[in-house]
């Protein structure tokens, strides 16, 4: 087991997680083709949830027919109940704290649309958020606010999201090929979690039946294991839930690699990432 001032994960033979500094605040956000999150396109933690895209789009989806799904933690100021506000051309939905207070996904021209927390928020303490965003065709819009009795009304600024507890970062191709017959063991790892999470590994963005644990093995490669693989990980609270970014796996004929030595954890210390493997971090509460 690895240890840094921040952070603690395990590592074991195959493709394994490593320490990386979660320090930066933001909301995540997994970018979509097609206006119900159809085909994953990509994930970044965005500053804040205030676009004006005007007739064209984040850069890596098309101009019309995306959606976005932001999840992340905000710190409120006061302890009251809170009003958030959405303006999006077009649809949206968000929940507060897992309490649905806004649904409205119908395409429109840039409407407010306003929705109140039935419990305060605690001052100091984080709360999770999740909004859902699509545009169809036209401009695209989407900013969200927040107001209280104490709060004035504004955009919620980059200074009240929280860094987010777990953030997927870039997987790329597994470091090399693996021959029929060859196993590899794929790794997510959340140490000492507050909340009870789930794991559901994907191959090509579609569920892996059975593969709901932190680890996912396949003990004898075939030609149909080749793909993309990620893992999506949620918790109680409705607004956790995130997906890791994909790794690749390539499948060759028995044969076709060179003989190579069993890699030993004694390579894995003081390597950021091994052969390409996805980085998940999780951040303890303060």
């Amino acid at each position: 087991m690895m240890k840094s001032t921040s952070w603690t994960i395990a590592l074991s033979v195959g493709l394994c997680l490593s320490v990386v500094d979660a320090r930066a605040a933001g909301v995540f956000a997994q970018y979509y083709h097609g206006e119900n999150f159809d085909v994953p396109a990509f994930t970044q933690v965005d500053a804040t949830i205030d676009f004006e895209w005007g007739s064209g789009s984040p850069e890596g989806v098309d101009d019309d027919y995306f959606s976005i799904r932001w999840t992340g933690y905000i710190v409120p100021l006061y302890p009251e109940t809170y009003t958030f506000t959405t303006l999006s051309d077009d649809g949206v939905r968000l929940w507060v704290n897992g309490e649905k207070i806004i649904d409205h996904w119908t395409p429109q021209a840039p409407t407010e649309r306003s929705g109140t927390t039935s419990l305060p928020l605690q001052a100091g303490q984080r709360c999770g958020i999740k909004l859902e965003y699509f545009e169809r065709a036209g401009g695209a819009v989407c900013h969200l606010s927040w107001e209280s009795a104490s709060q004035a009304k504004e955009v919620i600024p980059a200074s009240a999201y929280a860094a987010p507890w777990i953030e997927g970062f870039t997987g790329t191709r597994i470091g090399r090929p693996y021959e029929v017959g060859e196993s590899i063991v794929l790794c997510t790892s959340v140490i000492e979690p507050d909340d009870t999470v789930t794991f559901q590994w994907r191959r090509n963005g579609v569920e892996i039946p059975g593969a709901t644990s932190d680890t996912y093995e396949i003990a004898s490669i075939d030609y149909v294991h080749e793909g993309e693989y990620a893992c999506v990980l949620d918790g109680l609270n409705d607004a956790f839930g995130l997906w890791t970014k994909t790794t690749y796996l390539h499948v060759v004929d028995t044969g076709m690699l060179p003989a190579s030595g069993v890699v030993g954890l004694g390579l894995l210390a003081g390597t950021s990432l091994l052969a390409g493997a996805h980085a998940l971090r999780r951040r303890r509460r303060p």
